[in-house]
């Protein structure tokens, strides 16, 4: 799990619908809370919902007296929760907790301001550039923020299958100032770490150490669960058909379709979908990554090689190649495969291998090897790209017997232009052998 839930909840345009919010969480006796322990972290509710009108009321004069637009949204709202298989914690940490995340909440905002005021504005606009100022100067103040917001704790430990939550309801105006930042795609990102962070502190939990309960399922629960799903949802259909109608009027204007609930099981193929698309696009990624990584390799091959060496040795060793053609051929066809089995990249070109009467056994170890071959009365072969280099390493000397190399690398480019000239002449046809035909060479 990338971050513990965090919900950023309504806006409330006036601050009577946050009033109304706010007595909706504390009052136990709604239907909706019958399993529900409740308990408001503000000492005095009534005081704080009280701060957070004077400051909306002043704000609003403010700005009916300077010609400002409509009043500004009254606050913002955040549901801080926990899985519910995971833990329930206390009344105390979760106040702790509130109370770290708010204070990680602001340090991380006004580094953020700092930052943003450091950088400046650039543009030309005289009024953009003073309102930019302005907004960069602000910071928050934990105590004034906690002053200005209600937190109300709903423990679910004995409700079924229900997340203990915290319910913050927080002021936009802090000090007569609007914290445009608190509902903004920053704030909403530094809200996620800062509340990490307190549980982390707090309960020593990391999100990504949390597998979700459906990841937890194995392919048969899986299964059955999108079948339970996918009945409820005909089951819902069917008994609801009414509220899926096009229009209730039939004409322009009319009441618009209710839009239908996605299913789950529908929500999982597609995020499975997505996940193994997602993997595709690695590969093919990873792909390209080696065949770049074994150009540039190739091409420092051929940079390194001596220029005085290479035009001294091309027209003695010539000759030499057209006489040893077909050891040439063989040698570039077992090269191109060579270095086509290094941009695959498979696992098991790298390991030795111990055939049994079922199967293939693949080892990254050769005495693992040897001990797995005495047992099964086999023998064991040298990984595929060992056998490969060692192969045509003594391929490489014999055709350029006159050389003395210690790698058949370090005259790459030597035999590229030698191979070209040849070709030039000799209408040769050079064919790749299939690989089932490298998989045992005998040196």
């Amino acid at each position: 799990m990338k971050n513990f839930f965090i919900k950023q909840g309504t806006k409330h345009f006036t601050i009577e619908k946050a009033r109304k919010h706010i007595e909706y969480l504390i009052d136990g006796n709604r239907a909706s809370h019958c399993n529900t322990r409740i308990k408001a972290i503000n000492d005095n509710v009534e005081q704080t919902y009280s701060n957070i009108n004077r400051e909306y009321e002043a704000y609003s004069k403010y700005k009916k007296e300077n010609g400002g637009g409509r009043s500004s949204n009254a606050t913002t709202t955040y549901i801080l929760s926990l899985p519910e298989d995971l833990v329930h914690p206390t009344d105390e940490q979760w106040t702790d907790i509130y109370n770290q995340t708010i204070d990680n909440f602001c340090e991380f905002i006004n580094d953020n301001q700092q930052r943003k005021e450091e950088i400046g504005f650039t543009g030309s606009n005289e009024k953009n550039r003073k309102n930019i100022e302005q907004y960069n100067a602000l910071r928050l103040n934990p105590n004034v923020f906690k002053n200005n917001a209600v937190a109300v704790i709903h423990n679910e430990e004995k409700g079924q299958e229900k997340a203990s939550h915290i319910h913050v309801i927080a002021s936009n105006i802090q000090d007569g100032k609007y914290m445009k930042m608190l509902n903004q795609t920053a704030g909403q990102s530094f809200i996620k770490k800062a509340y990490d962070k307190a549980i982390l502190d707090v309960l020593g939990l990391k999100p990504l150490d949390y597998i979700p309960k459906i990841d937890r399922l194995t392919d048969k629960e899986k299964e059955k669960l999108d079948l339970e799903d996918k009945e409820k949802f005909e089951k819902r259909m069917k008994n609801n058909s009414n509220k899926y109608k096009t229009s209730e009027k039939g004409k322009i204007g009319g009441r618009t379709r209710k839009r239908r609930t996605k299913p789950a099981y529908i929500a999982r193929e597609e995020k499975s979908k997505s996940i193994e698309n997602s993997q595709n696009k690695r590969r093919v990624k990873q792909n390209n990554n080696a065949q770049i990584i074994l150009k540039k390799h190739n091409e420092q091959i051929l940079k390194d090689n001596q220029q005085t060496k290479k035009e001294a040795s091309l027209l003695a060793i010539e000759s030499e190649l057209k006489e040893n053609k077909n050891d040439l051929l063989e040698f570039n066809s077992s090269f191109l495969e060579y270095i086509n089995a290094i941009a695959e990249n498979k696992p098991e070109d790298r390991m030795y291998l111990v055939e049994s009467s079922k199967d293939n056994n693949y080892f990254s170890s050769e005495n693992e090897a040897e001990n797995f071959a005495k047992a099964i009365n086999s023998k064991v072969e040298e990984p595929f790209l060992k056998q490969m280099k060692n192969y045509l390493s003594e391929l490489f000397s014999k055709i350029f017997g006159r050389i003395e190399i210690n790698e058949f690398e370090s005259n790459l480019e030597l035999y590229n232009k030698s191979v070209a000239s040849i070709s030039r002449n000799q209408d040769d046809s050079l064919k790749v052998k299939a690989r089932i035909n490298k998989t045992k060479i005998n040196i």
